[in-house]
């Protein structure tokens, strides 16, 4: 749910495995005893959940395997019924006519390279961040609860001057080179040089001193800010309104890190018809067996060398039993407040708490706003009102703002009139009065609401899991409280599955990135396939 296009002054481009059996101690075979099969069987791994860390672990799984020349059985275990996890779509007045929405996960951005490189592979049709939107100026306001303290328009220029004249030089510019650095750290988890320098992170405290990253995640937002030079004012404005946007979480306690990535959502784009097409694609191309309307009860662990795992489920078919024997390997790719019964031997991941989100989505006939009023030197209010909590700090406000962002999206056209789809995030549920005081009493139309604990808490100083919690046991949502979003989960789930195949002597970390592997991974596939720009690295 990355929503920053508001911020002109800050662009940021944002081995082989060789099976085999110890001769010694084996019976020999009569007619009396039955002959026993030596051939290698293929490893098993049951993954649960499918979205985008579940499914991109199935994906890069397959392909560590096929570049190992081994052979894996894939096991998808799925609460709901679809593919995707928080990226999920809806149909205006369930139409299907009409373009799905983004109810979850709205942008990825230029920074978010597997994403970028998956909707390639899939050749799936990237857009622009919904682009029709309130008539007039597409423009972005920042709403205090009492004024817009800042509000941008079409002309860039324009944009600059008021920044500076309320802000200062300094303030945007400074900004802007903190966020290219963090982006720049960030970026090195793509670089094959940086994968070959670097095993596979056991903890996400070990990546984050790869990333230079550790005093980052220490300090809260505003501290780590204004001690580097932004001005106080720009930051509890205009950053804090990205990281309500973006995170749900005021400047002063969310992390600097958190801040930093807010910032850089600049250039947001999605996928045409839904984000969560990446994922399917990804388990379609792994050959994984998914389970869906499927909860993982316990995860059980048998009293055997190596381990293997058996898992407790509410379906019952023939399928499901055939298919949940035994695994060699699971991966939990789930918060952990949906985490199943654990082994008495598993370390138990800490309680980290995860931001309640209201999302709701709605149709009205209003071509702008009622409320928030326009500034005085506005005819309309801004297409997009982000929200500062500055005025309650002042003392002018009584209480939180009841919203953290109102979206005008696009306009549909529906029985002949035109409607405009408007999205709002708000810590409580938005009322049909509290909408109508948006647009208008008598003028919204559909509504649709859904709860999300979308993110966890990105806090200072956040407590860690290790991605392994017992012995072929993985959990890639250990990387959330230091950055959510899909491309994050994403590169959780490839560290994993890189622990596992070092663990089972399948290589490919450093190898399988380099631009030697890529180049022969491309070869004679066909654009489109999802096979012609991926090694299972990269």
């Amino acid at each position: 749910m990355r929503l920053s296009p508001w911020l002109p002054l800050l662009p940021v481009s944002l081995a082989l495995q060789l099976p085999f059996q110890l001769p010694f101690l084996r019976p020999s075979s009569s007619p009396d005893s039955p002959t026993v099969s030596s051939a290698p069987q293929p490893k098993r791994i049951a993954i649960v959940g499918a979205g985008p860390a579940g499914s991109s672990a199935a994906f890069f799984f397959s392909r560590a395997a096929r570049q190992a020349g081994e052979d894996v059985e894939i096991v998808v275990f799925e609460k709901e019924g679809r593919v995707g996890g928080r990226t999920t779509t809806v149909q205006p007045y369930d139409d299907p006519e009409l373009e799905p929405v983004e109810f979850g996960a709205s942008i990825f951005v230029d920074a978010n390279k597997n994403m970028m490189k998956a909707a390639k592979a899939f050749n799936l049709t990237l857009r622009e961040d919904e682009p029709e939107a309130l008539e007039g100026e597409d423009s972005v306001g920042i709403w205090d609860g009492k004024e817009f303290v800042f509000e941008s328009s079409n002309w860039s220029w324009w944009n600059t001057a008021k920044m500076v004249w309320r802000y200062g030089v300094r303030a945007p510019l400074r900004a802007r080179s903190l966020t290219k650095s963090a982006v720049s750290s960030f970026l090195s988890l793509y670089s094959p040089a940086f994968l070959a320098a670097n095993a596979p992170a056991g903890h996400p405290a070990a990546l984050l001193a790869q990333l230079n990253f550790t005093d980052l995640v220490a300090q809260d937002a505003l501290g780590y800010l204004v001690g580097n030079g932004v001005d106080r004012r720009f930051a509890e404005e205009v950053v804090e309104a990205a990281t309500r946007v973006n995170y749900g979480t005021d400047l002063g306690v969310i992390h600097a890190v958190g801040a930093l990535v807010s910032l850089a959502g600049s250039g947001g784009t999605q996928i045409k018809g839904g984000n969560w097409q990446v994922f399917e694609k990804m388990v379609e191309h792994s050959n994984a067996t998914v389970h869906y309307n499927t909860t993982v009860l316990a995860v059980s662990a048998l009293p055997v060398s190596p381990p293997k795992y058996t898992l407790t489920t509410t379906t019952t078919s023939s399928a499901l039993s055939a298919a949940s024997s035994t695994f060699d390997a699971v991966f939990l790719a789930l918060p952990p407040h949906s985490l199943p019964s654990l082994p008495a031997s598993a370390l138990a991941p800490p309680k980290t708490p995860y931001i309640p989100l209201h999302v709701t989505l709605f149709t009205t006939s209003s071509p702008h706003y009622a409320y928030p009023p326009p500034s005085s030197s506005s005819s309309h209010p801004p297409s997009m009102v982000l929200t500062s909590h500055e005025a309650l700090r002042a003392g002018k406000l009584e209480a939180r703002l009841p919203f953290n962002s109102v979206n005008y999206l696009r306009k549909i056209e529906r029985e002949r009139r035109d409607e405009w789809v408007v999205k709002v995030f708000s810590e409580g549920e938005m009322s049909l009065q509290d909408l109508e005081g948006f647009v208008g009493v008598g003028k919204v139309g559909w509504v649709k609401r859904r709860l999300f604990y979308a993110y966890p808490r990105l806090v200072t100083n956040p407590e860690f899991a290790p991605f392994e919690l017992d012995e072929n046991l993985y959990y890639p949502s250990a990387f959330e409280p230091f950055i959510s979003t899909m491309d994050t989960q994403t590169l959780a789930a490839r560290n994993v599955v890189g622990l596992l195949a070092e663990k089972w002597g399948w290589g490919g970390w450093g190898d399988g990135c380099s631009p030697e592997a890529e180049e022969t991974e491309t070869e004679g596939k066909e654009e489109g396939s999802g096979e012609e720009v991926w090694t299972w690295l990269c």
